[in-house]
C-alpha cells in the first residue's frame, strides 16, 4: 500500500523559519534533499519496507541556510507531511510539517544559491504551503518542493507525479491511459529525485547521489 506518513518531530513553519533575514551582507543556500525509496531509483515503492517505514515512499524536504558576515549561520530543514498517515483510501487531510534535521538519511540532494530576497519569499512560501490540506497524489512532500524551486527559476519535470504503478485489477489514485480501468497513476519520489540529480541550472552549487544524513540544525530562532 502506498503510505505517507506524519513527521517524526512535528513543528510550527512560523516559529521554524523566523530568524531568517533579509540581510545584504549574508549569504544563502536552498538545499532539496530526496529520500528515495530504493536508493539510484525511480521506483515509488520499497517492496521491502512495511507500511509504517518512512522509507516505504521516501520524502523529500528542504534545508535553507543563512550565514551571516560575521560567521553565524542559520539553517532549518522542513518537509510537509499529513498530520496523520494518509493513503489512496484517504489522500486528503490535514498537513503538518516536519523538523526534518531529524529525518535521517538522504539518497538525492542539490544544493542551489539564492539571495536574501528570494528567500525571504521562500520562507513566506512554505509558512503559507500548510493553508490547505496535505494530500497523497497532488499536494504532498514533493510539490512543496518543486514549488519553491520554481520560484527560483528551476523546473523539475512533471512526470514524476504520473508514474506508472503497473496493473492492477482494483486501487485508487489516478487512471489513465488506454487500459485506464486497470493501471494505476501516481505520484513517485523515487523519480523526483532522479529528475532532481538531473535539473540543470547555474544557481547549483553542488549536486550528490552519495546519500547521507539529514543537514543539522544551526543557530538561535528564539
Amino acid at each position: 500500500m502506498y503510505v505517507a506518513n506524519a513527521p517524526d518531530v512535528s513543528v510550527n513553519p512560523i516559529d521554524h523559519l523566523k530568524c531568517f533575514t533579509d540581510d545584504p551582507g549574508s549569504t544563502y543556500r536552498l538545499t532539496m534533499s530526496v529520500d528515495q525509496p530504493t536508493a539510484d531509483s525511480p521506483e515509488p515503492l520499497n517492496l521491502g519496507a512495511t507500511f509504517t517505514d518512512k522509507h516505504k515512499v521516501g520524502h523529500a524536504f528542504l534545508t535553507l541556510t543563512q550565514t551571516q558576515s560575521d560567521g553565524t549561520v542559520i539553517r532549518r530543514s522542513i518537509g510537509f507531511y499529513p498530520a496523520s498517515a494518509g493513503d489512496p483510501i484517504s489522500p486528503s487531510g490535514p498537513p503538518a510539517f516536519g523538523d526534518d534535521a531529524n529525518y535521517g538519511n538522504w539518497d538525492v540532494q542539490v544544493t542551489f544559491n539564492v539571495n536574501g530576497s528570494e528567500m525571504t519569499q521562500i520562507v513566506t512560501y512554505i509558512q503559507q504551503y500548510g493553508n490547505q490540506n496535505y494530500h497523497l497524489f497532488n499536494r504532498n512532500c514533493g510539490n512543496m518542493c518543486t514549488g519553491v524551486l520554481g520560484m527560483i527559476g528551476v523546473g523539475i519535470s512533471g512526470d514524476w507525479m504520473n508514474y506508472p504503478f503497473g496493473m492492477a485489477s482494483s486501487g485508487t489514485g489516478m487512471l489513465q491511459g488506454p487500459n485506464s480501468f486497470y493501471t494505476i497513476y501516481g505520484p513517485s519520489i523515487g523519480l523526483l529525485g532522479e529528475r532532481l540529480f538531473q535539473a540543470q541550472s547555474a544557481r547549483i552549487i553542488n549536486r550528490t547521489h552519495a546519500g547521507g544524513p539529514a543537514p543539522s540544525n544551526a543557530g538561535s530562532c528564539n
